[in-house]
């Protein structure tokens, strides 16, 4: 019966235009797996990038929309409206009358809303610089150690003894 049993299985993962390599080792009862090429990075940016365009096709609909919309208003606009009977002219007027108070109370509250959109960005910004300060820390704290491993003998402290 061996004493230390050795397992080493490794696949490739492929990820867009890039392949990654995750390795997984058994020796003797540890376990470990590795990464290598950033597989964690890929996805950071996988994300982003869904992020992307997914705000990208919201804009261009809201474009759409818009677009759409005020072509319906300016076409409203350029009827001739010398021509309309009494009745028609007072559902037009009706129609700007209540848009026009739709419009005002929509004002109030999107100045309202804004100072509270304004507060949220600021609280999403703090995160994610604050994100950001952790893993520059965690990175400046990983360059240490590699400086330590790298530059200061094993046994340094026997020449203290």
């Amino acid at each position: 019966m061996p004493t230390a049993a050795l397992v080493h299985a490794g696949m490739e993962v492929r990820t867009g235009t890039k392949t990654a390599v995750v390795e997984f080792n058994y020796i003797a009862g540890k376990a470990a797996i590795g990464v290598k090429e950033g597989l964690m990075n890929q996805a950071v940016h996988q994300l982003l990038r869904l992020v992307l365009e997914g705000f990208t096709w919201f804009l261009k609909t809201i474009e759409t929309l818009w677009d759409w919309s005020w072509t319906q208003i300016m076409s409203a606009f350029n009827m001739s409206w010398a021509n309309l009977p009494p009745w028609k002219l007072v559902v037009g007027v009706i129609a700007i009358v209540i848009l026009a108070a739709l419009l005002f109370v929509m004002f109030r509250r999107a100045l309202a809303a804004f100072g509270e959109i304004a507060a949220a960005f600021w609280t999403m910004a703090m995160t994610v610089f604050g994100l950001l300060f952790f893993v520059v820390v965690a990175g400046l704290f990983s360059r240490g150690f590699q400086w330590v491993v790298a530059s200061v003998p094993d046994h340094f402290w026997e020449k203290f003894l």
